[in-house]
C-alpha cells in the first residue's frame, strides 16, 4: 500500500482545491490505467486534504510533444482562466503529463504562471527515497565523526595524564 503521507505537501496557506490529470498511452489497457491513475490522485488528494474538483482524462493518446491532447489543453484553460483557484494539478508520473522534456517545461512554467503547485506523485516519491538515503549518509558519518572525536578526547586524556603522572 502507498503512503500518500510520505509526498511533498502542498503549503498549508494555499488553496485546497486540485485538478488531476491522467494519459492513458495507446495500446495500454485504458480501463486499469485509467483506474490506477485515478485511484493514485485521489489518494493523494484525499490525504493531503485536497478536493478534487475535476480530473482531466485522455485515453489513447500519446504523451509524444505535440500531439493532440484535449484533456490537457482542458485542464490548462482551466487553470489560466481561473488564477488562485486551485492549489495543484496532480499527475501520477512526469510521462503522463509529456514525455518531451522542453514541453514538460513549458507546461510546468504555465502552471506556475497561473499559481498552481505542480504534483508528480511519482517523481516525488522517488526524490524523498533519495532523501532519505542522503540523510542516513550524514547520519552514518556524523556517528563516525563523533566516535573519532570521542576516541581522539581519551587519547589526549591519556598522554596528559602520562605527562602529569611523569612530572610529580
Amino acid at each position: 500500500m502507498v503512503d500518500f503521507m510520505r509526498f511533498p505537501v502542498v503549503p498549508e496557506e494555499m488553496r485546497k482545491s486540485a485538478l488531476g490529470y491522467v494519459r492513458v498511452a495507446p495500446g495500454t489497457d485504458v480501463d486499469e490505467s485509467a483506474d490506477a491513475q485515478r485511484a493514485i490522485l485521489e489518494g493523494y488528494a484525499t490525504s493531503h486534504g485536497l478536493t478534487m474538483e475535476g480530473l482531466h482524462v485522455d485515453l489513447g493518446v500519446s504523451g509524444s510533444a505535440g500531439q493532440s491532447r484535449p484533456a490537457l489543453a482542458e485542464l490548462l484553460k482551466q487553470v489560466e482562466n481561473n488564477p488562485g483557484r486551485y492549489a495543484a494539478v496532480l499527475v501520477s508520473e512526469i510521462s503522463r503529463l509529456s514525455r518531451s522534456v522542453v514541453e514538460y517545461e513549458a507546461l510546468a512554467t504555465r502552471f506556475e504562471e497561473a499559481g498552481v503547485t505542480l504534483v508528480s506523485i511519482s517523481e516525488a516519491r522517488r526524490g524523498e527515497i533519495f532523501l532519505e538515503w542522503v540523510r542516513e549518509v550524514i547520519s552514518e558519518l556524523e556517528r563516525k565523526m563523533r566516535s573519532d572525536d570521542i576516541r581522539r578526547g581519551i587519547q589526549h586524556r591519556k598522554e596528559r595524564d602520562r605527562r602529569s603522572a611523569g612530572q610529580d
